[in-house]
């Protein structure tokens, strides 16, 4: 199974970037003093206010806001997300991507732009998602990160937007060379801290560990490692001395996978054990730079776990009592975070 349940999407308006999950969570956690079906109502909220913005927006915003919007199950012929949806395409110019942010941001523009597109409609979309993931993978360094233009060290960010939108691309039938997983596996494993955390770079000493951050880490691994399983399993089962003899248009082909299976689970391991002892939803800069932007790292990661719980902490309730709490009267969330409302919001 590849989607997660609708309960799960609520943290962050539907979890605008939760890619395909490989299970469903078994339990639905509880909530915290909030009645039944408020989830609802502040979803409608969210996405109305995301529909009152959707003429200022740039292509970035623009594909997750249309994200959110699909997952709020705004109709496709609302006229906010069509305004939306033209924004979003706008970056595809026949078989190249030109993206509207340049120095580093097209990352996180083109990642947001698949994952719009596969929400929207993988088949319609197909020559699109395939442009933009091309894109996506020329940019990864030769470490296996992805950074700014400036940098070349890697920003944990960053990388993990490049990996969602690699993975959305792959489940929907775009060849994604395993290299690409493979060399991510390896490059967030050599940044990750003594104590298992991740921080938003690691060659700069003054970024502290968050939770953002280390949701980030432990759930780009944990997607690196369900891509490289299938390369694992074909090497496991074929004579070295023999070629494979593949279906037509086999998307698997023979590769052998450098980073070891037992070193990303403990990567993981030690990434989870980590949020376990230091989650909270707060507004303090261990959570990182933005509260929202943790609750989605937070929801997408305790999705790929497969865990209601995280640590005993009860993650869903209690970020579904904080957003009710922190949305404004107009349906916004992002006081007290950067990266702006209609990011926020998303």
């Amino acid at each position: 199974m590849r989607r997660l349940t609708s309960w799960a999407m609520i943290l962050a308006l539907l979890a605008f970037g939760a890619g395909p999950a490989a299970a469903q969570i078994a339990e639905k956690p509880t909530g915290i003093g909030v009645a039944q079906g408020t989830e609802t109502a502040v979803v409608s909220k969210g996405a109305q206010y995301l529909r009152s913005q959707a003429a200022q927006m740039g292509v970035g915003e623009a594909a997750l806001a249309a994200l959110a919007m699909v997952k709020a199950e705004v109709p496709l012929n609302d006229p906010a997300l069509v305004t939306c949806i033209q924004t979003t395409l706008s970056a595809v110019k026949g078989t190249a991507y030109v993206p509207q942010k340049t120095g580093g941001l097209e990352v996180y523009e083109a990642g947001v732009v698949i994952l719009a597109l596969v929400a929207l409609d993988p088949v319609q979309y197909k020559d699109q998602i395939d442009v933009a993931a091309a894109f996506l993978a020329s940019r990864q360094l030769a470490n296996g990160g992805w950074d700014y233009t400036n940098r070349s060290a890697g920003d944990t960010s960053m990388s993990q937007y490049a990996l969602l939108g690699l993975w959305e691309a792959d489940s929907m039938g775009i060849a994604v060379n395993p290299r690409v997983w493979d060399r991510a596996a390896r490059w967030y494993l050599s940044v990750q801290g003594a104590g298992g955390s991740w921080n938003y770079h690691r060659d700069e000493p003054q970024w502290i560990e968050t939770v953002s951050m280390t949701a980030a880490g432990a759930g780009s691994l944990m997607i690196c490692q369900r891509q490289l399983a299938p390369y694992r399993k074909i090497n496991d089962s074929i004579h070295p001395l023999l070629t494979p003899i593949l279906p037509p248009g086999s998307r698997i082909l023979r590769y052998d996978v450098e980073t070891s299976a037992a070193s990303i689970n403990t990567g993981i391991r030690r990434g989870l054990d980590w949020l376990s002892k230091n989650f909270k939803i707060s507004t303090d800069p261990e959570m990182g730079q933005s509260v929202y932007y943790g609750l989605y790292g937070i929801e997408r990661t305790m999705a790929l776990a497969e865990k209601a719980s995280l640590g005993g902490n009860d993650w869903y309730g209690s970020g579904l009592e904080f957003l009710t709490k922190a949305q404004a009267a107009d349906g916004h969330w992002g006081a007290n975070a950067q990266h702006g409302d209609v990011p926020n919001t998303c």
